[in-house]
């Protein structure tokens, strides 16, 4: 469930293909953009405590009006370039830099002619992928030094992506994600990641719908799971789209998430439901945060004819269910030697239980298995393991047979799983990720509003970290809505 609000304040501006850009923790800015009177390059400050937005008076060389351009905040300077201009019916090649501190422009020394595209930061440069010129469609990456505005084309290397513009960006450290765009004839849904220090595209899942004016920001889950935000956007019918996507960066996978309508109670403005926008600004509050603004754009009106909302939108998604994921560790090929005394050379003994088993197998599947069978083992033809009884206290013989069994085939029969407890006490002693992770989507099951405490400490003291999160989630959102915990999945 993905919960939202909207800024009832007159003063908002109504534009899109502007910019918004984070100065600290509860103040953006925002800089040109197209309204219904054309081009603007008017610079507005919104302030989060209050929900108030100001404009700014600016002196100086201030750039001409423009939208489409790109902006980004690197110490107290605000870099603008590019852009589509009131006069001319061209794209700018020009770049600027705004002093937060005293509110004056200036004129940097680059020309590079960018419609529609995205800059960064990285490693001391600004990165630039520059959309389109206004004639052609591109796919490059260029970089800026911030001080002597030195200007390079970058020769970049794998899955390049084809050329677009106006395409959905983000970048998350090393690398810059991109989702959709336009090339002049037709939408995509692909995606791409670009990873800085080598230079290198490489393809991703594509998106779940075709989209141009689409916005991405980063969210990362309770601290340990990155996800991409990407919300609105116009699709091929050119209507505006209503539905919100999270991709997994772990799983490379995308789910699909329509906005709840607000009630009567939380109606701040003439927005009951969200309908998409396109051409809008979608930036978090805080980095690593759930909670991000959607900021102006457009949508489509009764007669298809563009309309600008005068609400800025304040979307939730810490609420969105973890998701549980299984990696596929080890394949079944060896599941006819288990416990098969006729090619075994070890044997496992276990509570005076005895488990016929093979050097090469374990040592290869297991990093615990191959130090212990390294140092335990003889050039006698048999060799007897002895576990330590208080290394496996609790554990019962069947919970033990059954990881032994998963290291040979992959496998883990829930039905038969004595303890699930148990078992991920043993995933974690043994360090198998995937054993653990099935171990987490079982014990999930078992949660409920009396439980959930004792599955809660059971996850954080055997670092199940997917069970934690889920847990920590049910308790926060699930719990707190007063129902079961079917009856929101």
């Amino acid at each position: 469930m993905i919960t939202w609000t909207a800024f009832n304040n007159v003063s908002n501006p109504q534009i899109k293909n502007h910019t918004v850009v984070l100065l600290d923790g509860n103040k953006f800015l925002l800089f040109g953009g197209f309204t219904e009177d054309g081009n603007s390059n008017k610079t507005y400050i919104l302030d989060i405590d209050t929900h108030n937005w100001t404009e700014i008076q600016t002196t100086g060389t201030i750039p001409t009006p423009r939208n489409g351009h790109s902006a980004i905040v690197v110490g107290n300077k605000m870099f603008v370039i590019g852009g589509w201009n009131s006069t001319g019916n061209s794209a700018c090649s020009d770049m600027y830099q705004l002093n937060v501190d005293t509110w004056i422009w200036t004129q940097c020394s680059v020309e590079l002619t960018c419609n529609m595209g995205k800059i960064f930061y990285a490693q001391g440069l600004l990165y630039i992928f520059r959309g389109g010129d206004g004639q052609h469609y591109y796919n490059d990456i260029h970089t800026i030094h911030p001080v002597t505005f030195e200007l390079k084309k970058l020769t970049t290397q794998g899955t390049i992506p084809p050329v677009r513009a106006n395409s959905a960006n983000v970048n998350i450290g090393e690398f810059l994600y991109i989702v959709g765009g336009w090339n002049g004839t037709k939408r995509y849904n692909d995606m791409y990641r670009f990873h800085i220090s080598s230079s290198t595209w490489e393809s991703l899942s594509p998106s779940p719908k075709k989209l141009a004016g689409a916005t991405l920001t980063h969210y990362r889950m309770a601290n340990m799971y990155d996800y991409l935000v990407l919300c609105g956007g116009m699709n091929s019918s050119s209507k505006s789209n209503p539905e919100i996507y999270l991709y997994n960066i772990n799983c490379d996978e995308w789910h699909s998430y329509t906005p709840r309508p607000l009630t009567p109670d939380e109606l701040t403005s003439d927005e009951p439901s969200y309908h998409g926008r396109g051409g809008h600004c979608a930036i978090s509050l805080l980095p690593d945060q759930s909670r991000f603004l959607i900021i102006g754009g457009s949508v489509r009106g009764i007669e298809n004819t563009p309309e600008y909302p005068n609400s800025t939108l304040l979307f939730d998604i810490s609420n969105i269910e973890p998701d549980m994921r299984i990696e596929k560790e080890f394949t079944s090929e060896f599941e006819s030697f288990f416990n098969d005394m006729q090619f075994s050379d070890f044997r496992l003994y276990f509570n005076d239980n005895i488990i016929h088993a093979h050097r090469v197998i374990l040592s290869a599947r297991n990093e615990r298995f191959r130090t212990l069978l390294s140092k335990r083992w003889s050039k006698d033809d048999i060799v007897d393991i002895h576990l330590e009884k208080d290394e496996m206290e609790e554990v019962s013989f069947q919970t033990f047979c059954g990881m032994i069994y998963f290291l040979y085939t992959g496998k883990l029969d829930e039905k038969t799983l004595h303890n699930p407890i148990e078992m991920l006490r043993l995933a974690d002693a043994y360090m198998i990720p995937s054993l653990k992770q099935h171990c987490e989507v079982i014990l999930k099951k078992e949660v409920t509003a009396e439980s959930v405490s004792n599955i809660l400490e059971y996850a954080n003291y055997y670092h199940a970290e997917q069970l934690l999160l889920y847990c920590v989630y049910f308790k926060q959102y699930k719990m707190s809505f007063g129902v079961s915990k079917d009856a929101l999945c």
